[in-house]
């Protein structure tokens, strides 16, 4: 779409816009990213064009039944993930979280089909002027770009130990993380925390240390293509989404493992 009145985010010029766009291509479903500016204009679009939208969603799948869209998201905070479906209205709507899914293969034989349109001026008219645009704080952090990300848990037991997590992070050229409560502890800031109330990641690597698995913080890690899980309790959540699970004293595991990873670094020609 464009226009040079689009250049500006406008929120109600936006959502006009799609509302017009879905009842011409009639599409079976809407997706957006779960970012400021699609939390802000999807749920408009939804009421204009009647149906439900849901939001924050960290999986999506179909029923092979009916081709309904099955919208998975936490609730009753985060501590139960519900499964929703829109079964009497289209286009079913939902915001996916950034980062929720990995990137497919490209598949050149995959084609479709690009319209340019330019909406006419009138279209644009709207109580809303926006003035200008100013830099804000990126919608990703450092831990969503990097592949191997190490995250610490309360196992760790008090804020300084979160050094041994750093050090095995840096033997493996890696992002460091958290879980909630470590940083509702003030342990460490906000941008390293990893779940559905902080970031959701999708690393080649993902390793937990000390940490228990609670859904919510599953839901922000479970897309890893490698999990593996440093904790004392056997019957620890993490284990269930783990490649490699470590039963043990994190304080024991964790310095041989990041001595063990440096050595062999040290070693390579």
């Amino acid at each position: 779409m464009n226009h040079e009145g689009l250049r500006l985010f406008n929120p109600d010029v936006e959502s006009r816009l799609l509302s017009v766009l879905i009842r011409r291509f009639t599409p079976e479903i809407v997706l957006a990213a779960a970012t400021t500016s699609g939390r802000t204009v999807l749920p408009a679009v939804a009421a204009l064009v009647n149906t439900g939208l849901t939001a924050d969603c960290t999986g999506l799948s179909i029923d092979p039944e009916n081709g309904d869209l099955l919208q998975t998201r936490p609730a009753i905070g985060g501590n139960v993930l519900a499964t929703i479906r829109t079964p009497s209205r289209r286009p079913q709507m939902a915001t996916v979280r950034p980062r929720t899914f990995r990137l497919p293969q490209e598949d050149p034989a995959r084609e479709g089909a690009v319209f340019r349109l330019v909406p006419p001026d009138a279209f644009m008219t709207s109580p809303v002027t926006p003035l200008e645009a100013e830099a804000g704080e990126a919608e990703t952090a450092p831990i969503q770009d990097a592949e191997v990300v190490v995250s610490g848990g309360k196992g760790l037991k008090r804020p300084d130990a979160f050094r041994l997590v750093e050090d095995l992070a840096a033997v493996l050229d890696g992002a460091v993380g958290a879980s909630r409560p470590t940083v509702e502890a003030k342990w460490i800031g906000y941008s390293h925390q990893v779940g559905l109330s902080g970031r959701v990641v999708t690393p080649r690597v993902y390793i937990a240390v000390g940490i228990s698995g609670a859904i919510q913080h599953l839901a922000g890690m479970q897309t890893s293509e490698f999990v593996v899980a440093i904790n004392r309790d056997p019957e620890a959540g993490i284990f269930r989404v783990a490649d490699i699970g470590l039963v043990g004293d994190l304080f024991d595991i964790v310095p041989r493992l990041a001595g063990a990873l440096s050595a062999r670094k040290e070693a390579r020609p």
